[in-house]
């Protein structure tokens, strides 16, 4: 039942929004080489992510929808390994937590990107909704807890900054 539309946005996530989440929200500016502090956040961030959910997939082994019924139709690559929690969700989330935190001004669109990131997951066939909810709930206690840690306040505040220098420059 899923749209072309639909359709091509799963094809879209499944093949990697980690390069351009950003820059889809903040426009073309928003590039490495203009905030490279940020951008090497966002692909540490990434690396946590990787690590969280490949454990809570181990715990979980929940199959995919597909595998556990056969009338689902994923129309994106199978994947290989188990759904709860969803790794993009947790991503998606973690980024948008991320860049809310240095670009309070798009928090609304960047958190739209993220639950349609997520959402495509389930379009796709590769994830139940549930598999999603709990990816959010764990990026949103992942950055809590970053949060807590002083050096991670720290370099958050070196990307704001970044950002501050930006938009100076941008009104210039």
């Amino acid at each position: 039942r899923r749209t072309k539309e639909q359709a091509d946005w799963a094809e879209f996530v499944d093949s990697g929004f980690f390069h351009t989440f950003g820059m889809r929200i903040l426009g073309p500016w928003f590039n490495e080489i203009d905030f490279p502090l940020t951008c090497t956040m966002e692909r540490e961030l990434h690396g946590d992510e990787h690590a969280v959910s490949a454990v809570a997939k181990v715990f979980f082994h929940r199959d995919r929808p597909f595998r556990a019924d056969p009338r689902v139709h994923p129309c994106i690559p199978l994947t290989a390994g188990d759904s709860y929690p969803s790794g993009h969700s947790i991503c998606a989330y973690l980024w948008a937590d991320f860049l809310s935190q240095v670009f309070p001004e798009h928090a609304a669109e960047i958190e739209a990107q993220a639950q349609r990131i997520a959402w495509g997951r389930v379009i796709g066939g590769v994830h139940y909704p549930t598999d999603v909810v709990s990816g959010r709930i764990l990026a949103r206690e992942m950055m809590r807890k970053l949060m807590e840690n002083p050096a991670f306040r720290a370099e958050l505040e070196q990307c704001r900054a970044e950002a501050a220098r930006f938009r100076a420059k941008k009104a210039a």
